[in-house]
């Protein structure tokens, strides 16, 4: 399901209404595989869909990334990457440090330039959304809200 920042507003309302506050996302950027430039757009996007977004340092390890989602008590992790070779194995392992951590509900989306053959494999891998870096924002924001709303 799509819709506009209006919807998305009131889809984010209504699971604050659920949960007893909004919906929060952790954006991340992993090791030398970030892209400052779609975080930033792509936090923007989730700020406007009516997350709570938590922004993370550059650099940072799975370990770390998984970290920050659990102590911030998150309810989506992004994390935006290049889609450089490398990253979707760094994305493995922060979603296997998720479980790790007993957050294995949480939801993960990537945003990257990733093949089909890359996406199928993250997707395979436990990450409920991946969007291209030419992708509209908006519409991941839309897509982590139906996996949170269980549609």
């Amino acid at each position: 399901m799509t819709g506009n920042a209006a919807s998305m507003k009131a889809r984010a309302a209504a699971f604050a209404e659920r949960e007893g506050r909004r919906p929060r996302l952790v954006l991340v950027r992993l090791g030398d595989h970030s892209d400052d430039e779609g975080a930033n757009r792509a936090a923007g996007a989730f700020s406007d869909a009516g997350f709570d977004v938590d922004y993370g340092a550059p650099g940072q390890t799975p370990a770390t990334a998984a970290r920050a989602a659990v102590e911030n008590d998150a309810h989506a992790i992004l994390v935006a990457t290049t889609g450089a070779e490398g990253a979707a194995a760094e994305v493995a392992q922060m979603v296997a440090r998720l479980e790790e951590e007993g957050a294995e509900g949480m939801v993960v989306a990537c945003r990257g330039r990733f093949s089909e053959a890359a996406a199928e494999t993250l997707l395979d891998g436990g990450v409920h959304v991946v969007f291209d870096a030419d992708d509209d924002a908006a519409e991941a924001a839309a897509a982590v809200l139906d996996v949170l709303d269980g549609a």
